[in-house]
């Protein structure tokens, strides 16, 4: 199925707090079908293999690495792979509301 929804979070050398990112972004509520583009920007950690976990046990989840640095090159690499007409980005440090994608979701049915 296409998703509807593409959730971008870019991340660089946070293998320590992404975790809680992800865990908010796979319990949403009601949400839309969507795939999570986990955009590596050539970290030296292990956020890799925490992204890699995350996505064997949910497969919306998709490891994107963008080897070259910079906030701009890591959101220009999710967008070319966005498979969903709607993109939302959201930070690795993050806890998104349990119904975020819900209301973004909403909102674009309300205006579309």
């Amino acid at each position: 199925m296409t998703p509807l929804l593409t959730v971008v979070v870019c991340t660089w050398n946070r293998a320590a707090i992404l975790d809680g990112a992800l865990d908010a972004l796979v319990h949403q509520q009601d949400a839309p079908p969507h795939e999570i583009l986990v955009v590596d920007n050539g970290s030296r950690d292990h956020t890799g293999a925490v992204v890699q976990r995350w996505a064997s046990r949910h497969p919306q989840i998709v490891y994107v690495l963008e080897p070259r640095p910079g906030l701009a090159c890591a959101r220009n690499a999710a967008v070319r792979r966005a498979r969903a007409p709607v993109v939302a980005f959201t930070d690795d440090d993050v806890r998104v509301a349990p119904d975020w994608m819900a209301r973004i979701s909403d909102a674009f049915e309300q205006i579309g």
